[in-house]
């Protein structure tokens, strides 16, 4: 028999259900503490870009055939990609704390 655990045990709607509720919760969970601090230029920016790029990956998952196959798996999910750019986008954004930071310790 090929199914998950859970999945032999419950019918198929039941696990729909399941997901949809985790999946909404987790979404309004993650937009609640988004919220939670006044957002800026960068934050706005970064979470645009990042759910620009989750959802063309999810739509158009042809769009990264062409790159080399070390980067493939990393960009052939969704949720990797979109989260692989939202480390890089945060450190990029925020390298002028950063370097205030250094230049204190400095002084």
């Amino acid at each position: 028999m090929d199914c998950a655990f859970l999945g032999c045990l419950q019918p198929g709607p039941v696990g729909g259900a399941c997901l949809l509720f985790a999946a909404s919760f987790m979404i309004l969970t993650g937009l609640e503490e988004m919220a939670a601090e006044p957002l800026d230029e960068r934050k706005i920016f970064a979470a645009g870009i990042v759910f620009i790029l989750g959802v063309g990956t999810g739509l158009v998952p042809e769009i990264f055939s062409r790159m080399p196959h070390f980067f493939r798996p990393f960009f052939s999910d969704p949720l990797s990609s979109a989260a692989i750019l939202a480390v890089i986008l945060y450190q990029i954004f925020h390298m002028d704390q950063l370097w205030a930071k250094f230049k204190e310790k400095e002084s």
